[in-house]
């Protein structure tokens, strides 16, 4: 009864944001952008990802081609600015990575990652 109490204080008071509640009122700000990124037979790949889904898919390319989708509300649409994918290649490894510069992750980052046929699929993580 207690819990049931103050959680009727909180919502008819003001206590919580209405936009909390109402977060569709926002419109999605979107940014998208795709690249290749050249590979050898031997490559392998790996993709971390914070806040978002990630798709990989063979194909008959020779090179590794991403595409980033960015996602947010047009609320928080300063922190499209703190979040970047890096594509770093060590040897014959490729890591494709999202990173946040800000604690807050407001932003969703989708990756979808075309590879060729012949390059290894180390690990996936979101």
């Amino acid at each position: 009864m207690m819990i049931t109490s103050i959680i009727v204080c909180f919502l008819f008071t003001g206590c919580i944001d209405p936009g909390f509640w109402n977060s569709d009122e926002d419109e999605w700000i979107t940014e998208e952008y795709d690249d290749e990124y050249s590979v050898d037979e031997n490559s392998a790949l790996h993709v971390k990802n914070v806040n978002g889904k990630v798709f990989v898919e063979a194909w008959n390319g020779s090179a590794i081609n991403l595409t980033v989708f960015m996602k947010v509300k047009e609320r928080h649409k300063e922190e499209l600015d703190e979040v970047e994918v890096k594509v770093n290649k060590s040897g014959s490894d490729i890591l494709i990575e999202s990173q946040y510069h800000t604690i807050r992750r407001n932003v969703t980052v989708e990756l979808r990652v075309k590879v060729p046929e012949n390059v290894t699929v180390e690990s996936v993580e979101t």
